[in-house]
């Protein structure tokens, strides 16, 4: 029998540790610009915050693109980050996620983040100090890679100086798994807190 030890939890952010904000921020782009909330508005946004995730685009390129897209010139890019700031700000981790990840920290495993986010809303993040929690915090922006990319995987493994046997990765996006796995990474796909204890 092979003991497997586990060294460390690597837990994603939005969907798993908070609500997802795209939901919450396509909401108030639609009533910002005029139009109406729909799955075509959730998923237009959602491609553009992908590619700011890992700096593809800038905030102002992301702007420019969502005044051409929703046909509205007249909505001011100062009103527009106060929503971004707004959303950011209000939206709390869930309080049994965070104990969660207390209690792990407690028994002596690694507790990081890996989160495909972009350079603002992780400003926010950590001037409400939702980052102090976790041993490492792992930002896309910052790495310059995102999920479900292996070498974002690796890039962690490196940092952690752990071995892929050594992890555990937990997303609520199936297809960000796949990365985790293809590097030899144990995984779980979140759907509520209790399934994940």
């Amino acid at each position: 029998v092979v003991r497997l030890l586990i060294r460390a939890i690597i837990f994603d952010y939005y969907g798993v540790m908070c609500p997802w904000i795209t939901p919450i921020l396509s909401r108030k782009i639609s009533k910002q610009f005029g139009i109406k909330y729909n799955k075509n508005v959730l998923d237009e946004v959602e491609k553009l915050l992908d590619l700011m995730d890992d700096n593809s685009i800038t905030f102002y390129e992301y702007w420019r693109r969502l005044k051409a897209k929703f046909k509205n010139q007249n909505v001011r890019l100062s009103e527009h980050q106060k929503i971004w700031k707004e959303c950011t700000l209000k939206l709390e981790l869930w309080a049994e996620m965070k104990k969660v990840t207390e209690r792990l920290r407690k028994f002596g495993y690694k507790v990081s983040l890996l989160s495909n986010v972009n350079r603002i809303m992780a400003k926010y993040n950590r001037i409400k100090g939702r980052y102090k929690i976790f041993k490492s915090a792992f930002l896309s922006y910052e790495i310059g890679l995102k999920k479900p990319s292996p070498s974002i995987f690796h890039y962690v493994l490196k940092n952690l100086n752990l071995k892929p046997t050594e992890c555990i990765f937990v997303d609520d996006k199936e297809s960000y798994l796949k990365g985790a796995k293809a590097v030899g990474i144990r995984t779980i796909l979140f759907r509520n807190i209790n399934q994940l204890k």
